[in-house]
């Protein structure tokens, strides 16, 4: 947390099959706080997983 903004990171992995424990999914999420720390507005941003190394 920042200030008035949180951000935070998603991933959604595969748990089985082919490609299991790959991320099949990832987004960026920011949520900007009002004074008493309540949601005032989401952002949600999905992200390209990166490539398997």
């Amino acid at each position: 947390m920042h200030g008035d903004l949180v951000v935070l990171a998603l991933r959604l992995t595969r748990a089985r099959g082919p490609g299991a424990g790959e991320v099949a999914w990832a987004a960026r999420a920011f949520l900007l706080l009002d004074e008493e720390g309540r949601i005032v507005q989401d952002y949600h941003l999905t992200v390209r997983p990166l490539a398997a190394a």
